[in-house]
């Protein structure tokens, strides 16, 4: 289990504990304002964000806020980029699959690879709120006013427009009433 820790003194950090039992262990290196852990598909790493504090919690440790790759029993924690929210590992371990908000109703959905390079914008779309890809890399599940839908998901290189009205690929609606908070089986 990956989770996050806070305290308004101490600040916060990420953490790794066996769902069996046990103390978490620390996989970060120094204090600060972390969200949002996804471990890769074997285990041995997690991606997370840091983000910047103030206002209400503090801005100490604010610098270089990203996407973050960390070994899963602690150490090595590298910036491999400087934007992104919901961060999650491709299907082979070799990508981080993240999303984009701007000021608008506009998102996109892109990836980096773990070194930090080659950045790829994969999907855009309009009132989009969450994108997450499975687990195999196959399907894309994405959030649109208020429901999900999945889709075919391939790596073709170029962005696609991508929404709940789109017919270039074939979308299925997969919540009845709404849908939020996207995960995916371990087997897709």
């Amino acid at each position: 289990i990956a989770y996050v820790t806070w305290d308004d003194k101490e600040l916060g950090s990420l953490r790794v504990v066996s769902s069996r039992n046990g103390k978490g262990k620390t996989v970060t290196t120094e204090p600060g304002h972390y969200i949002e852990p996804s471990f890769s598909n074997d285990g041995k790493q997690v991606v997370f964000r840091r983000f910047t504090g103030g206002y209400l919690t503090s801005p100490e440790y604010s610098m270089e806020p990203g996407l973050y790759i960390a070994d899963s029993k602690g150490g090595n924690s590298k910036r491999i980029h400087d934007s992104g929210v919901k961060p999650h590992f491709s299907a082979d371990g070799k990508r981080v699959f993240y999303s984009n908000f701007g000021f608008s109703d506009k998102s996109s959905f892109s990836s980096v690879g773990i070194d930090g390079k080659d950045v790829r914008e994969h999907f855009s779309g309009v009132d989009i709120t969450e994108y997450r890809v499975s687990p195999d890399n196959q399907w894309i599940a994405f959030t649109q006013q208020f429901n999900a839908y999945v889709a075919p998901f391939a790596l073709t290189g170029k962005s696609e427009s991508l929404g709940s009205s789109n017919t270039s690929v074939p979308v299925k609606q997969v919540s009845k009433r709404s849908g939020s908070f996207l995960q995916w089986s371990a087997n897709s």
